[in-house]
């Protein structure tokens, strides 16, 4: 029979679905990553393979970017649905389940169904995972796997016996790492679990994570070698060089990590308005941190002596790790290779849902352990349900200011783009070069070389015009002055050059285009030839 609580979850995750669907219906978050995801699918069904085709008329394979996802998108349009609608319903999909196995594990570990249900509904209303799945980006199937894995992994340590629940997170948290390459603490805290979260000897543990660890990687070996034969390349980042020094770039780190951590609890706009001190948002973030570790300590020590609750404290105990290895793992990229990743709300989003997973599991062992239960489930049940409205009350804004503009490429004003309907005019033999090529390629279909300075790690020391630059490393340049090409940039290009110019940005887009001929002007950008 039914019960009652999980027909409450069941409607928790339609909700989270809904608010997807109701947040996409413009269309799903479309930008420069997810063109290629898109652009990758479509050319695997219809083109030469999984990858997309350069401005000089060779074909990329995808090499850059992890394939799980494009090869996902490409079953929708195998019967014959748009990549993009596919997309969009696939997050709808897997925002549900992921909200149904948060109430689902949280709940069972904890054998508290109120617990699992409002650890659900918090991350139903967060205003911090609605928008990351309302994108057509890597990071709501790679989470779902990763957490699934987590999941699988704790009932598989509640059956020493049973290995194949084992192999199953082992496999789940290898697949999360080929749809995002930032999943990788997912398959390191699994394995880092069964080692010392099981009850067997020490000896078998070795050998059960060396074969959870091996079993994970296999996915990830099997791409990587494709990736190699097809592309004589390995993926993702190169190391950095020349960047900032340790020092400061902990320092921009830190900056970034205690606004993102805020965020979860106030807009930025608050942070802005209230705790725009530097010092006051580090106070703020080390205290909550030292509330959350003496919370998780007073509640843990009577909870692993007692083997009823054992589901509960090896579940914050994964959590835990994994948090930590996230974290650890989001630095070591951050300083160590090029280009610097961005520290936002969506790559943190990981370290969002374990907290979420953490601080329920933390409040039913709390529950349990207090003589007193009742009124501090009162108490615990109150706060969870004040940030639920909290959270309701920031997630409406977005999904209403979703529905009526659109993400992405969906945004009103890219679909109103006077720029984009003239270069759809354009002649189709024009060269093109943007600072902004998958915006032209998803809205027009033309595909354009990339305006590389933006991408430098290090300003121009001597500003010329576009062409006048050093041609032999930069074929962008080089066409434009030599074929006739035609420069395409957009408002976008001032936020893009910010990072490298600071102040004397305007002066460097100045002369970026002095003595070009101006063929278009239009409110949302510029179109430039080269005049010798």
């Amino acid at each position: 029979m039914i019960s009652g609580s999980m027909v409450l979850l069941v409607l928790a995750a339609l909700l989270s679905a809904g608010l997807i669907l109701v947040s996409t219906v413009r269309g799903p978050g479309v930008g420069g990553d997810a063109t290629v995801y898109l652009a990758s699918a479509r050319n695997l069904i219809h083109g030469p393979g999984l990858g997309m085709p350069d401005p000089d008329g060779t074909f990329r394979y995808l090499s850059y970017y992890p394939p799980l996802f494009p090869l996902s998108l490409s079953v929708f349009g195998l019967v014959g649905i748009d990549l993009a609608s596919g997309a969009r319903w696939l997050n709808a999909l897997l925002f549900g389940l992921m909200v149904w196995l948060t109430g689902y594990t949280l709940g069972r570990a904890a054998r508290s169904p109120l617990t699992g249900l409002l650890a659900a509904i918090v991350l139903a209303l967060s205003p911090v995972a609605i928008p990351a799945f309302s994108w057509a980006m890597t990071e709501p199937l790679a989470n779902f796997l990763g957490f699934l894995g987590l999941a699988c992994l704790l009932w598989g340590l509640e059956r020493a016996s049973h290995w194949s629940y084992l192999a199953v997170s082992a496999v789940l948290c290898g697949l999360s790492i080929i749809t995002r390459y930032g999943s990788m603490p997912f398959l390191a805290a699994g394995t880092t679990g069964v080692l010392v979260l099981g009850e067997l000897r020490f000896a078998k543990r070795l050998r059960r994570a060396a074969a959870y660890l091996g079993i994970g990687l296999a996915p990830v070996i099997i791409w990587e070698t494709w990736d190699y034969l097809h592309s004589s390349s390995l993926a993702s980042r190169s190391l950095a060089g020349g960047g900032p020094g340790l020092i400061t770039g902990l320092a921009s780190f830190w900056s970034d990590l205690r606004q993102v951590i805020l965020g979860w609890l106030a807009p930025a706009s608050w942070l802005d308005t209230f705790l725009h001190s530097g010092l006051l948002q580090s106070v703020l973030t080390i205290f909550l941190a030292a509330v959350l570790i003496v919370w998780a300590v007073w509640a843990l020590r009577s909870h692993r002596s007692q083997r009823g609750e054992a589901s509960s404290w090896r579940l914050f105990i994964l959590l835990a790790i994994f948090f930590v290895l996230y974290l650890g793992f989001i630095l070591v990229t951050y300083l160590g290779v090029s280009p610097t990743i961005d520290v936002n709300q969506r790559i943190l989003l990981p370290m969002h849902i374990s907290l979420i997973w953490m601080a329920a599991t933390l409040g039913g062992m709390t529950f349990q352990k207090m003589e007193n239960a009742r009124r501090i489930g009162i108490v615990l049940t109150a706060a969870a349900v004040l940030l639920c409205v909290w959270y309701a009350s920031r997630s409406v804004r977005i999904v209403q200011q979703n529905y009526q503009e659109g993400l992405g490429y969906y945004n009103v004003a890219w679909q109103n783009s006077q720029t984009i309907q003239h270069v759809k005019l354009l002649p189709a033999e024009t060269i093109l070069v943007s600072n902004d090529p998958t915006a032209i390629y998803y809205l027009t279909g033309h595909l354009a070389y990339t305006l590389a300075e933006p991408r430098q790690a290090k300003p121009d020391t001597t500003f010329t015009r576009y062409g006048d630059g050093d041609l032999s490393n930069d074929r962008a340049q080089r066409v434009f002055k030599e074929n006739g090409a035609a420069l395409v940039l957009f408002g976008s290009i001032i936020d893009d050059m910010q990072p490298l110019y600071g102040e004397r940005t305007q002066e460097r887009l100045q002369a970026l285009v002095k003595g070009l001929r101006t063929s278009y002007t239009g409110d949302d950008g510029w179109i430039y030839y080269y005049q010798r």
